[in-house]
């Protein structure tokens, strides 16, 4: 969930910021971002949350919606130039086991990021994973990196979850503005 400081808006709407995390969601993003999902959902591709343990989440996250709406609450179809301070971008994802190249045929667990643009320098964003039952929260920041990736901090969670820590990066995939690979780091306590 990196989303890049720049906008595609050929398509006469809002469409997730190009090469975003990389630069979150997602994310939210998209989101930014920016994306993940673990244990129940991930459970198919061998992830538990087991206390003590450290797992590696890998997701492809398509994108199902995504909003950019004005400091003033108004949901805009164009990005403005320039964002005003309390704009936000809002994104969900679906995420399937895998990577874009290689992902399963289900998505089996959702995310949702958002950004707020608190200026043209700081734009924190907050993602949450839903799995199963469960979910994990993290921050990262809009534009942080310029590669194409987008790093979030795990900071907590609810249910198996609950106080975790670890890392996601979000990474563009090739030909596509919206959806994401996401490692995730998870320390479960």
């Amino acid at each position: 969930m990196t989303i890049s400081q720049k906008c595609d808006t050929s398509a006469g709407r809002a469409t997730r910021p190009t090469r975003r995390r990389r630069g979150l969601l997602a994310g939210a993003a998209t989101l930014a971002g920016a994306a993940l999902a673990a244990g129940v959902g991930a459970g198919g591709a061998g992830a538990s949350s087991h206390a003590g343990s450290t797992q590696v989440l890998r997701l492809f996250a398509k994108t199902a919606s995504f909003a950019y709406i004005t400091a003033s609450g108004k949901d805009v179809q164009t990005l403005p130039k320039p964002s005003t301070p309390g704009d936000q971008i809002e994104e969900t994802d679906l995420d399937y086991v895998g990577d874009h190249t290689q992902h399963a045929a289900n998505w089996t667990d959702t995310d949702v990021e958002r950004c707020i643009f608190l200026s043209k320098a700081s734009v924190p964003c907050y993602a949450e994973i839903a799995v199963g039952g469960s979910m994990i929260l993290a921050v990262g920041t809009l534009g942080a990196s310029p590669s194409g990736k987008t790093t979030f901090q795990v900071v907590g969670g609810t249910g198996a979850y609950a106080g975790a820590t670890g890392t996601v990066v979000a990474e563009d995939t090739p030909g596509s503005k919206l959806d994401v690979d996401i490692v995730a780091t998870v320390h479960v306590p």
